[in-house]
């Protein structure tokens, strides 16, 4: 309030807009409801709220400017208590992210690596995303099918037998994923045609 009322020539106002209807525009933008559920800043960051990023610094300096002309020891308290949030906010959103890098490079990572040094082979990946290829093995993409390697979704024993059938010469294998209750890797795991259908190579 002390930034709008301090710009002069009616720019706090168009500013003090812009704070005011971003959020209410995303107040229904799903991108809102998932830093309310899953982890707020330490999870998503600023981002969705950067049109409000340069008016709300502005009125925030010009209302500062102002405080610090009022009394300098409530300026400084104020100062110091912003950079004690900011650096709460940072230092536990930077833990967040080392520990999800670290359980992301154990579950998806680790195993597309080893697979991607195989020869010949058709790697079957978990189908966490519905039908399409998409987060969390994003990379896993073939440009072609003469690579070294063939990624395909994992349908199941019998249709995956038809993928292997349509690229003969190819050794399966398969990313198991650990169950919920184990922090075991994720694994690759090594397939034979048994019968009609695709099993663990003993």
């Amino acid at each position: 309030m002390a930034g709008y009322r301090r710009l002069p020539g009616g720019a706090g106002k168009w500013l003090a807009l812009v704070v005011l209807t971003v959020p209410l525009g995303y107040a229904l933008f799903w991108g809102s409801f998932s830093s309310s559920e899953w982890g707020g800043p330490w999870r998503f960051g600023p981002f969705y709220w950067l049109p409000v990023l340069v008016p709300g610094s502005i009125l925030g300096a010009a209302g500062f400017a102002r405080l610090w002309r009022w009394d300098r020891l409530v300026a400084r308290l104020v100062a110091g208590g912003m950079a004690v949030v900011s650096l709460f906010v940072v230092g536990r959103a930077l833990a967040d992210h080392r520990r999800l890098a670290a359980e992301r490079n154990r579950l998806y990572a680790a195993p597309l690596a080893a697979a991607a040094t195989l020869d010949r082979a058709v790697v079957f990946l978990p189908p966490l995303d519905g039908p399409w290829l998409l987060q969390p093995f994003s990379l896993a993409r073939n440009s072609s099918f003469d690579g070294p390697v063939v990624w395909a979704l994992d349908r199941g024993a019998r249709l995956n037998l038809d993928v292997v059938r349509h690229l003969p010469g190819r050794t399966p294998y398969r990313v198991v994923l650990p169950t919920p209750t184990r922090r075991s890797p994720t694994t690759l795991e090594r397939l034979t045609v048994a019968g009609n259908r695709l099993v663990p190579a003993p």
